[in-house]
């Protein structure tokens, strides 16, 4: 289980990042965390059952339906 508590925010393209410490507000595609990067870190960890918790502004944009 994996829980972040922060700034969300959105790009230009609706794509959600997680604020950073650095993060640039007007562009968070700089240094801000994007979730598929998150996804991305998670799928790395070899656990059958993982759960991914964000408390953050935005944090329900990032759920696409596909």
């Amino acid at each position: 289980m994996v829980f972040v508590s922060g700034h969300g925010m959105l790009d230009n393209n609706l794509d959600f990042y997680f604020g950073t410490h650095d993060v640039d507000f007007n562009d968070p595609g700089l240094r801000g965390l994007k979730y598929e990067d998150m996804e991305t870190l998670l799928d790395g960890i070899p656990a059958r059952k993982k759960l991914l918790m964000i408390d953050a502004c935005h944090s329900g944009k990032s759920i696409r339906p596909g």
